[in-house]
């Protein structure tokens, strides 16, 4: 979490770090009589530096791939919290009907009030 945090506050310091060294060194070119540096380059930097950033965060995101999280839910008027388990590994079965019976009904739709009242 701290190397989190870390990381997300020299993400915000990162555009001004640079908006400084490019001020430097345009009054250093001013201050000599050189042309001040081209558009070019710094769009090239800051191309570089947005896919740098890009890739970083699809390598530091890998994390809890291997957890999937159940909604909580009520039983029999309690709740039952969310909870996070142990992924399925062998997913070829994804995407299988659970019954045979293809013109099933779920349980509870259109039947008559189980308790009796009409």
């Amino acid at each position: 979490m701290a190397t989190r945090i870390l990381f997300q506050i020299i993400l915000f310091i990162l555009p001004f770090a640079m908006f400084g060294l490019y001020r430097l060194a345009i009054r250093e070119a001013k201050e000599e009589g050189r042309k001040p540096w081209p558009i070019r380059v710094l769009f090239g930097i800051g191309l570089a530096l947005a896919v740098g950033v890009w890739l970083l965060f699809i390598v530091i995101d890998r994390g809890g791939r291997d957890e999937c999280f159940r909604a909580a839910k009520i039983e029999n008027g309690v709740l039952v919290p969310g909870e996070t388990y142990p992924c399925e590994r062998d997913l070829s079965g994804a995407g299988d009907p659970r019954t045979e019976d293809p013109g099933g009904k779920a349980t509870g739709v259109g039947d008559p009030d189980p308790a009796g009242a009409q």
